[in-house]
């Protein structure tokens, strides 16, 4: 059975900020999302559509399968392989067209294209709060292509329900739309990792059927003293094989793992500004300042001040 390594991680997953919009297309209509930073989300509810990919592949879309670029990229979305693309951002007028922080979580409509057939998407356009695993992204694909599935459909058929039975945004309502669209965007990461084929990186460790308990120990119990021997022992494995299998796959040793995990939770603490520097670094596992800020350094290339005075100047 998968460690609840993934559940624990994907559960952090939360958006800072979030457009929703539904847009009703009809033939002939192309659209570029070339520019546009946020990564995003295009589920087609309705209708079909041929999806062009940067490397010259085109694909066909049907009514039920999505699209999702967790870190933003270009792609073309259009009624055929053939017809002109519009920037994404033509869609709306200057006036209209802000930041993701100007409208939290409105539900746009947008019509765009001719008399022809009809497709339907629902949209999310997001930036992803900073207490995301740090490993989750790098490790994911710039596109997401995903089937249709039973769970998908009715998640996405209950959030336009709510989305159409509630138009105007009341106090507390960002809450409410942003968790049913992490919801949607958390089925949809899981099941690209449940199904994936990776054979190296962070996705390919906490598939792996033993290599899985050493991570889920790094994250979740980070600040106690691991050695090469005790992690491998958590594994059932050999020190020599454990030690091999773990570089092969995940592309360093254990205990730099390890070590960049700390970093990575020493850089939250150290930004939160309410610990000292030395408290910190008894708090990750570091045990002293010193063995933290030689880590630090060579993961981040910043010392463990910098990163709070950079912190601090940046509220």
């Amino acid at each position: 059975m998968m460690t609840d390594l993934l559940g624990d991680i994907l559960a952090a997953l939360s958006f800072r900020e979030l457009n929703i919009t539904e847009f009703q297309l009809k033939a002939p209509w192309a659209i570029s999302t070339e520019g546009f930073r946020p990564g995003f989300n295009l589920i087609l509810v309705e209708g079909s559509c041929w999806i062009s990919l940067l490397n010259g592949r085109n694909i066909r879309l049907t009514a039920g399968q999505s699209i999702l670029l967790p870190r933003g990229g270009s792609i073309k979305y259009a009624s055929g392989p053939k017809v002109s693309a519009a920037k994404l951002t033509d869609l709306w007028d200057e006036a209209q067209f802000h930041p993701l922080s100007d409208f939290p979580a409105v539900f746009f409509e947008k019509a765009w294209g001719g008399d022809g057939a009809k497709s339907r998407f629902l949209g999310f356009a997001f930036e992803l709060a900073e207490t995301v695993e740090e490993r989750v992204l790098p490790s994911l694909p710039d596109v997401i292509l995903l089937d249709a599935s039973e769970q998908a459909s009715h998640m996405v058929q209950a959030f336009r329900t709510y989305l159409a039975n509630g138009r105007t945004m009341e106090p507390g309502e960002f809450a409410i739309r942003a968790r049913f669209a992490e919801g949607i965007v958390i089925e949809q990461l899981r099941r690209h990792i449940l199904s994936s084929g990776y054979e190296t990186g962070w996705i390919a460790g906490i598939r792996h059927p033993k290599l899985q308990t050493a991570i889920a120990l790094i994250h979740k119990r980070f600040d106690e003293h691991w050695s090469l021997e005790t992690l491998a022992k958590a594994c059932g494995m050999s020190r020599a094989s454990f030690a091999k299998e773990f570089c092969d796959i995940m592309g360093q040793p254990p205990i730099t793992y390890l070590n960049d995990v700390r970093v990575h939770k020493a850089r939250t603490l150290l930004m939160a500004g309410k610990l000292s520097i030395s408290d910190i670094a008894f708090r990750v596992g570091f045990g002293t300042e010193f063995a933290m800020r030689r880590n630090v350094r060579r993961l981040l290339g910043q010392t463990p001040r910098d990163i709070r005075r950079d912190a601090a100047q940046s509220v």
